[in-house]
């Protein structure tokens, strides 16, 4: 793994501490040979956090690559979801100068999770930049190199920002913020 690459990928199968009773957020899945993965960004009180999972389902292990911390890009769109992005997350980094390039690369062994993180946001930042409070339907994009050169656009669930909604963590037992 390369230097800075530790913040990014973490191994095992990681979980935020939630109530037990808080159900699990649904989550769509996408294969990539014996990949599978999913997405989910969530908001608590100052930040925006997107992340993707990759299992691992097969029998050997599979090389990860990623052209880096951008790779990994959250995406806002209005409530219904269509049309393009409201707010793309990787064009902001970019924008501030602090998108690294450098690929990130991790062999993962069968039966294995590891979750890439999106460069964390405060969501005070994303409402500075360009949008007003609402809810938005989040996507996460990522381009992986190997173990083929694919771009996933990856269903992540939804981000509330002010008004009367409660943030996408309070649907797992923790109080609403604004």
């Amino acid at each position: 793994m390369r230097r800075g690459a530790a913040f990014a990928i973490l191994l095992g199968v990681t979980a935020c501490a939630r109530p037990a009773s808080a159900p699990a957020p649904e989550r769509e899945y996408q294969r990539v040979g014996p990949l599978e993965i999913s997405a989910l960004v969530e908001r608590d009180l100052a930040d925006v956090l997107g992340s993707v999972d990759l299992m691992n389902t097969g029998r050997d292990t599979v090389r990860l690559e990623y052209a880096g911390q951008c790779a990994v890009a959250i995406l806002l769109y209005d409530a219904s979801g269509s049309g393009a992005p409201r707010w793309d997350s990787s064009a902001w980094w970019s924008a501030q100068g602090d998108c690294p390039a450098t690929p990130m690369t991790l062999d993962l062994p069968p039966r294995t999770l590891a979750r890439v993180v999106a460069p964390l946001l405060e969501a005070a930042r994303i409402l500075g930049d360009s949008l007003p409070r609402a809810s938005y339907r989040a996507e996460l994009r990522l381009r992986l190199m190997q173990p083929r050169d694919t771009l996933l656009l990856l269903p992540a669930g939804d981000v509330h920002f002010g008004g009367s909604s409660a943030s996408s963590l309070a649907a797992h037992g923790r109080p609403p913020y604004e």
